[in-house]
């Protein structure tokens, strides 16, 4: 038997070492310059489906962190804007969308809503506007 005490062993000892150094720096490196991308605009609040009606359905509005930073929202059905609310929503404000009518609510358009017929055949998208102009998805799902 051989007692030989250099190897292998003690070159990946020193390439791990390596790259451990090197990892550390690229990440001090990424820190320091700022490459790390943090959101300028981050806002929260909060839009509910409170429920599904006869031929449509109903969103209330329940408010959020950011209840006082909302200025305007927009409720797009299928592509197509039915809400273009340009004020600061209060908590309990609702808009209704019923087959065959217009949108009933605060600064529902006058268009007649036409839905898709089936279980969660319509797209809904509600976009909050904030006071600082950042634009933001509250809702994105099917009804």
């Amino acid at each position: 038997m051989r007692n030989n005490s250099s190897g292998v062993s003690s070159i990946i000892g020193e390439v791990l070492a390596i790259l451990v150094t090197v990892a550390i720096a690229a990440l001090a490196y990424t820190y320091v310059t700022g490459s790390v991308i943090k959101p300028e605009n981050f806002h929260t609040s909060k839009l509910f489906l409170a429920e599904a009606t006869g031929d449509g359905f109903r969103v209330t509005f329940h408010g959020g962190i950011d209840l006082g930073e909302i200025v305007g929202i927009k409720i797009v059905v299928n592509g197509e804007e039915f809400v273009n609310y340009s004020s600061k929503p209060k908590i309990g404000d609702t808009w209704v969308f019923e087959a065959g009518q217009c949108p009933q609510g605060p600064g529902a358009l006058s268009k007649v809503f036409n839905p898709h017929y089936g279980k969660n055949d319509d797209h809904l998208v509600i976009v909050g506007e904030f006071s600082d102009g950042y634009k933001a998805v509250l809702v994105d799902t099917y009804v």
